[in-house]
C-alpha cells in the first residue's frame, strides 16, 4: 500500500532469519541514526 505523498521508503538492514522489529524498536532506532548522521550531542 502507498500514498501519493510518499516519496522514499527506509529500510533497516538484519541478519538472516531473524524475526522482524516492533514500531517501536524500529522507529527508536530511525531515530537514532538521524540524529547520529547530523551530529546530535547530548540533547543540544
Amino acid at each position: 500500500l502507498t500514498h501519493p505523498r510518499i516519496s522514499g521508503r527506509v529500510t533497516i538492514p538484519m541478519l538472516p532469519q531473524r524475526r522482524s522489529l516492533n514500531l517501536a524498536n524500529a522507529a527508536s532506532i530511525a531515530i537514532y541514526e538521524a540524529w547520529r548522521q547530523v551530529a546530535f550531542v547530548d540533547g543540544r
